[in-house]
């Protein structure tokens, strides 16, 4: 019997996701995600993080999460920077209370372990950073079954981010 070793990847913002990956006999493959959840008062829901990753425990016993240490922006304003500064806390403080191994990596550390590789055309026009398009790309890519639009057809960079860190944490 080989031994699975499981990770979750957090892109820590209110568009964020949360990814549960798994490496066995040498292959990374995906378990399961969730988007970030989002209260009536536009916070993040701390209570639906925790139901979740209480759901992981009890069907995979034991994993790591890694989060995106989430930066301020010169220009980004009081609010936004705020904002940031309380979610990456928030989420430190669920997984310490759940004594959940945590590790913090920042956007640049996970996304240059990725090698540079041809951004599909529907990538390529979409008008986002390049950062998100290569990590779309790199997604597609590591993980060919997971969908990572939204029924609307809409890709969801925040899942493709969740995914990378977590093959980051594992990987890497």
């Amino acid at each position: 019997m080989s031994n699975v070793i499981y990770s979750i990847g957090c892109d820590a913002g209110k568009q964020g996701h949360f990814s549960l990956i798994a490496k066995s006999n040498g292959s990374t493959y995906y378990v399961d995600d969730f988007k970030m959840p989002i209260s009536k008062e536009k916070e993040i829901d701390a209570e639906a993080i925790v139901n979740n990753l209480e759901n992981w425990l009890k069907l995979y016993y034991s994993f790591n999460i890694t989060i995106e240490s989430q930066m301020v922006i010169t220009g980004q304003g009081l609010s936004s920077a705020l904002t940031t500064g309380i979610g990456l806390g928030l989420l430190k403080g669920i997984c310490y209370g759940m004594k959940v191994p945590v590790k913090l990596v920042t956007s640049k550390t996970w996304q240059k372990v990725y090698p540079t590789i041809d951004i599909p055309e529907d990538i390529a026009l979409l008008n986002i950073k390049d950062t998100k398009k290569k990590s779309l790309a790199t997604c597609l890519k590591l993980f060919p079954n997971v969908n990572i639009k939204t029924k609307r057809g809409k890709y969801l960079d925040g899942f493709s981010d969740s995914l990378l860190i977590a093959n980051f944490s594992l990987n890497y």
